[in-house]
């Protein structure tokens, strides 16, 4: 850490070594701090700057509030639509499996006026592999 340094009349009035002296100040005439490029019109411009950017600061939080405002009834109304094509997509493939149902209640009936002898063998024939494998089952437990 740099430690300060006291100045005694020993030491050189220089800051920086090997470095160039000081150089002296000019001070400015009334006629140059008035004229076209002078030191008072930099300092009106320097303050309508920052008169600009403290009038800017405090209109930032209506600015942001807005916006946050804005922003949040776009995602209100983008999780509305949404959730409108879900409903509707939802709706569609209820409908769907709905007429599959239909559909297969409907074979199944006509199947069993075409074919009522198959439909009673195919039925016995599912009873009898079914109780033969809880039979099965129930051996193998005990």
């Amino acid at each position: 850490m740099a430690e300060f340094v006291i100045r005694t009349p020993e030491l050189s009035d220089f800051d920086t070594y090997p470095g160039e002296p000081p150089r002296a100040v000019r001070v400015l005439s009334a006629s140059e701090q008035q004229g076209p490029g002078g030191i008072d019109r930099v300092g009106e411009k320097v303050g309508n700057t920052l008169g600009n950017a403290v009038n800017a600061a405090r209109r930032l939080p209506g600015k942001l509030s807005s916006t946050l405002s804005s922003a949040k009834d776009r995602l209100i109304l983008v999780k509305g639509r949404t959730v409108r094509g879900v409903n509707s997509r939802a709706a569609d493939l209820k409908e769907a499996a709905g007429d599959k149902a239909r559909e297969a209640q409907e074979r199944a009936r006509r199947v069993g006026r075409e074919y009522p002898l198959h439909v009673i063998a195919g039925v016995a024939a599912l009873a009898f592999v079914t109780g033969f494998a809880i039979r099965i089952w129930r051996g193998s437990r005990g």
